[in-house]
């Protein structure tokens, strides 16, 4: 079949079998060949889709470790966003509006510390303009627009950002001035003991999304619980983070950066009395944000196309070693087949019977097989016998009768006749020596005489051998036939002639 040249399991030959030179298929391989070849189409086409949709998973690495170098965030007016909550999602600025009275007031200081040198400056709060933090107070830090939260351990440099809520009515170092229009204190103290009273902030982290490859912003929540005898001092240990990200489908380009992605919290809860008298200063609540000493460095990089097609062609090969099934199968097969070519040539009497055994032949068949087969040889036979002939004419063609079975019978009676040949060219020369006159009868006398001497001289060459005469003995009895057969054919001849004038007579 022409399509088992698409057989990628085949076995390699240079012999011409069924029709099928260099290589053997079979039909197992041929359907394990498009088995394997679909399976590999449709991982690479899969592959290919995953790929430029990003559906593969690139490599990431993150990796955390105390730096105590200078470690540096810009302050961004999204950086957090806080609001007071009296109850479950219940701001205190839409109390304040209800009623037009203030509860609570809040001071944000920028804390910056270099060896000795020290400075608190004052932010101002506004309303957050991040739709993320609608309804929160966020800092304005263009006070501070050349600073940024830095932390550095080796040159004892440090800066903060500190939140206080107070009471309306309060006063100590920090709040020196009270509202026109605060509530009264006992009110004031209900709102910060509520059950579900407290602070709660929302702080910006920043990551990268390897799915949509780009950076993504979220707020982290969390919520301080508040009462009105306790000063609770929050601090929060921001964590940095440096993003790498590289991609491209050759040749990979890196983009970095840097933003805020954790938050610690440690609480400290002070006696809010006995730190007014201490301190000098008595809120209700103060948040600390400051930058920590770890960082974490991550790294994303994104497969290139070879790497992929690679895979691809990693899937490929192990597809490929199921083929070993396919490969010993085609080697089965041409062993088979060279068996049978063996079986047709050299031994046909076994392949026939071997045919009829297994019920693939009738007897007649059989016959008819074998009949064809003798007079192919026959003919193959005296066509070599015919070129003999052109070369030499004194060559007698022989005409196989006998049944052929075996190789090493054609070579011996091939030999057998050479020796005959021999034999009868030998006595031939004898003959001419007596008379020459029957040298001149018609071509069909003379090759009834040398068919006749060639059946004659091979039996007594046989008797020759089978007596087991010396050299000068057979010399002896081969003169002594030759005699015998010269006088043999005069009578043939004559005989022959003999009756030919009496046909014409009559």
């Amino acid at each position: 079949m022409s399509l088992l040249k698409y057989d990628l399991f085949s076995s390699k030959f240079y012999m011409n079998v069924g029709g099928q030179q260099i290589r053997k298929g079979t039909i197992f391989g041929l359907t394990l060949s498009i088995l394997i070849v679909g399976l590999a189409t449709s991982y690479f086409i899969y592959i290919l889709e995953q790929y430029f949709t990003n559906g593969i998973e690139p490599n990431y690495r993150e990796q955390s470790f105390i730096s105590q170098g200078q470690i540096n965030i810009t302050l961004d007016n999204s950086l957090f966003g806080f609001r007071f909550e009296y109850d479950v999602n219940k701001s205190i600025q839409l109390l304040e509006k209800q009623q037009n009275k203030t509860y609570l007031v809040f001071i944000a200081l920028f804390f910056y510390n270099d060896n000795d040198f020290y400075q608190n400056i004052q932010l101002d709060i506004n309303e957050c303009t991040d739709e993320n933090l609608k309804g929160y107070y966020c800092l304005d830090y263009s006070k501070v627009a050349n600073y940024s939260l830095t932390l550095s351990t080796i040159d004892n440099i440090q800066s903060q950002i500190q939140v206080f809520t107070y009471g309306c009515l309060d006063l100590d170092k920090l709040k020196t001035t009270i509202p026109d229009n605060c509530a009264s204190q006992t009110d004031i103290d209900q709102i910060v003991n509520g059950l579900n009273a407290g602070q709660r902030l929302k702080l910006l982290t920043s990551q990268y999304n390897v799915t949509s490859e780009l950076r993504q912003i979220n707020f982290r929540n969390s919520f301080i619980y508040t009462t009105a005898d306790q000063y609770i001092l929050s601090t929060f240990k921001t964590q940095k983070q440096i993003t790498q990200i590289k991609q491209g489908y050759f040749v990979q380009s890196q983009t970095s950066f840097s933003s805020p992605i954790q938050y610690d919290l440690q609480n400290q809860v002070l006696d809010r009395q006995y730190a007014l008298k201490q301190v000098g200063e008595g809120p209700y609540l103060q948040i600390s944000i400051t930058m920590d000493e770890i960082v974490q460095q991550i790294q994303v990089q994104y497969s290139t196309l070879p790497q992929v097609l690679a895979q691809v062609n990693s899937t490929i090969a192990a597809l490929m070693l199921v083929g070993i099934l396919g490969k010993k199968f085609s080697q089965s097969s041409l062993r088979n087949d060279f068996f049978l070519i063996l079986l047709k040539n050299v031994f046909q009497e076994k392949y026939f019977e071997m045919l009829k055994i297994n019920k693939f032949l009738e007897k007649r068949d059989l016959d008819e097989q074998n009949l064809v087969y003798q007079k192919n040889l026959s003919q193959q036979q005296i066509e070599e016998n015919l070129e003999r002939l052109e070369k030499n004419e004194n060559t007698t063609i022989l005409i196989p009768t006998n049944n052929y079975k075996f190789k090493q019978e054609f070579q011996k009676k091939a030999n057998d006749e050479v020796s005959n040949t021999y034999l009868y060219d030998a006595c031939q020369d004898e003959g001419k020596q007596i008379d020459t006159t029957f040298t001149v009868q018609k071509k069909i006398d003379y090759q009834q005489i040398e068919v006749s001497q060639k059946e004659i001289f091979s039996d007594k060459k046989s008797t020759t051998d089978q007596i087991g005469l010396n050299k000068e003995d057979s010399i002896k009895y081969l003169n002594e036939k030759c005699n015998l057969s010269v006088d043999d054919q005069t009578r043939s001849v004559n005989g022959s002639m003999n009756l030919r004038n009496k046909n014409r007579n009559v």
